[in-house]
C-alpha cells in the first residue's frame, strides 16, 4: 500500500475529504471501476492490503456509493478542525492552535486504532 493511500484514506475517515478515484471506487465496493482506475503501480497485493484496512473502518463510511457520499456530505455539517482554518502565522496565538489541531486529530486516530473496530487485535 502507498503511502499516499494511506494518508488518503486516513484524511477520509477524519476530514471526510475525498480520495482519488481509485481508493473511492474501492470504498464504494466497485471492484470493475477500482481495477480500472488504478495506478499503474498498483498490484493486487497492494488492493488487498487497502481492503484490510477499509475492513477495519466503521461501516457506515464505506460499503457503497450512498454511504461514501453521506459521508463526504458530513464534511459539510460538522464544524472544521482549527488546523483547516490555517492560522495566520504572525498570530501569536497560532502555535497554539497547529498544537491543538495535532492533538485532536492524534486523539481521533488513536481511538479508531485502538477501538474493536480499529487497527490494533489481539
Amino acid at each position: 500500500m502507498d503511502i499516499m493511500e494511506l494518508e488518503d484514506l486516513r484524511e477520509y475517515v477524519l476530514d471526510h475529504l475525498s480520495p482519488g478515484s481509485f481508493l473511492r471506487a474501492v470504498l464504494e465496493n466497485d471492484l470493475v471501476a477500482a481495477v480500472a482506475k488504478a495506478p499503474p503501480w498498483q498490484t493486487f497485493e497492494g488492493l488487498r492490503e487497502i481492503c484490510e484496512h477499509i475492513w477495519k473502518l466503521p461501516s457506515f463510511c464505506w460499503g457503497n456509493k450512498a454511504l461514501v457520499e453521506a459521508w463526504l456530505e458530513r464534511r459539510q455539517t460538522k464544524p472544521l478542525p482549527v488546523n483547516s482554518l490555517r492560522p495566520d502565522p504572525h498570530d501569536p496565538h497560532a502555535a497554539d492552535y497547529r498544537r491543538e489541531a495535532a492533538e485532536e486529530r492524534a486523539e481521533a486516530w488513536r481511538d479508531y486504532w485502538e477501538s474493536p473496530m480499529g487497527g490494533i487485535s489481539d
